[in-house]
């Protein structure tokens, strides 16, 4: 099976440095969806493991979240996963966090995952403070990298045996070609789930695909959210989590767009915790350098 292979070459710890006074501390977030099945069903989460090295997040404390633990949408109990484009490696528009993993064992093995993507983008401004659709024609996320798998049926003529006329025998075989899903404020266009990888021999998976923040403008800094399933044939859905991107928002601002999902129902003059800012560099300032190796 001809799929695509991601190699992770490197990754950077980013130092950064907080405090009231001159206290230094140092955070690496680490931003794959965990994959798991459980119960013949597919679950996506943060830090399943401590083997990742994502359960001493010691900045979500300050949030009052426990180790290991994401902000939780208000209104629907759905995970959200942090990124921001314009990280260390991406550029202004792009990133490939989060990317996605499993651990040996985690997943039954030669299993083709696929996401799903599920609602409307959404978009937060400093200057509006309110989560609101994305308006038509405006700024639009593709997830690109995910493969369709297509059945391609050819003659070979080697099959007649020697003899001028005969009917070939059909072969086929199943290729993958690398598309992409859009996410905008009317909905979903283009493929709306594909392939993120083939699960190996003992269930592990680690794979990150490509996000391009696209028709940015004039819109100016924003945070923008958009929510996926994961999907496998033969096992049950994944409940859905959203994925809260920053673009360029400054971290007081940020902090306000992410308690705002928290507590959807708050007004825009609900104070955000004093050090909430600061985990929100500790997401800001963290990037990965990846090579990808296809095969």
């Amino acid at each position: 099976m001809r799929l695509k292979k991601h190699v992770i070459k490197g990754r950077y710890l980013v130092l950064l440095f907080f405090g009231l006074l001159v206290s230094k501390s140092a955070f690496a977030i680490h931003l794959d969806v965990g994959v798991w099945m459980e119960n013949n069903k597919l679950h996506g989460g943060f830090c399943p493991d401590a083997s990742l090295g994502c359960d001493s997040l010691s900045a979500l404390s300050r949030l009052g979240l426990s180790a290991g633990q994401l902000p939780i949408d208000g209104s629907n109990g759905q995970e959200i996963f942090l990124s921001d484009f314009g990280d260390l490696a991406g550029g202004a528009d792009s990133t490939d966090n989060p990317g996605f993993q499993g651990l040996s064992g985690w997943l039954p093995s030669h299993t083709l995952l696929k996401y799903r993507a599920v609602d409307a983008l959404q978009t937060w401004r400093a200057d509006s403070k309110n989560w609101h659709v994305s308006p038509s024609g405006g700024p639009q996320i593709r997830l690109f990298g995910g493969l369709s798998a297509e059945t391609v049926l050819s003659t070979d003529t080697s099959h007649c045996g020697g003899l001028l006329i005969c009917i070939p025998k059909e072969i086929s075989e199943t290729v993958y070609n690398e598309g992409s899903t859009v996410f905008t404020g009317q909905g979903i266009s283009a493929a709306p789930s594909l392939i993120i990888d083939n699960t190996s021999a003992d269930g592990a998976l680690h794979a990150h695909l490509d996000w391009y923040l696209e028709n940015v403008g004039h819109v100016g800094d924003a945070a923008y959210l958009l929510a996926l399933q994961l999907v496998a044939e033969g096992y049950q859905d994944s409940d859905p989590f959203y994925i809260l991107f920053n673009h360029g928002l400054s971290e007081e601002n940020l902090a306000k767009a992410i308690q705002m999902r928290m507590t959807p129902d708050a007004l825009t003059s609900v104070p955000v915790p004093a050090a909430f800012p600061l985990f929100m560099m500790a997401i800001a300032g963290v990037g990965f350098f990846q090579r990808r190796n296809k095969g």
